[in-house]
């Protein structure tokens, strides 16, 4: 008679994912994203939405790993705490993170001249 023994739960609730030993399960999804983003006329912007805890930090983290940087920035943004805040002031906090994470300055960035 075989003894029943309890597998581990591997997906821990807790700190997302750094490593890509870690990282298992998703390996289709994550290779879906790359093979889009690897198209020479895919889309530049790839929003990840879900439930709270299924580990979408992890996701973007192995996305950070495996893209080339020089072409893709991963930006981190978390709106569950700007239930309370207009869409504009949210949209200012996401342009900062932006900016942030692009290293620009406010000195780097040029704007259109408006001829009047």
């Amino acid at each position: 008679m075989a003894t029943y023994k309890p597998r581990k739960n591997n997906y821990i609730v807790g700190n997302p994912i750094l490593g890509k030993d870690s990282f298992f399960g998703r390996e289709e999804s994550l290779q879906s994203i790359l093979d889009t983003l690897a198209q020479e006329n895919s889309q530049n912007v790839i929003f990840i939405q879900g439930q709270r805890r299924i580990g979408k930090t992890s996701f973007l983290r192995q996305l950070d790993i495996y893209l080339d940087n020089d072409q893709f920035v991963c930006i981190y943004f978390d709106l569950q705490d700007k239930r309370n805040q207009s869409l504009a002031n949210i949209l200012g906090e996401l342009t900062v993170k932006i900016a942030e994470s692009l290293n620009l300055t406010k000195q780097s960035l040029s704007y259109p001249t408006v001829n009047e």
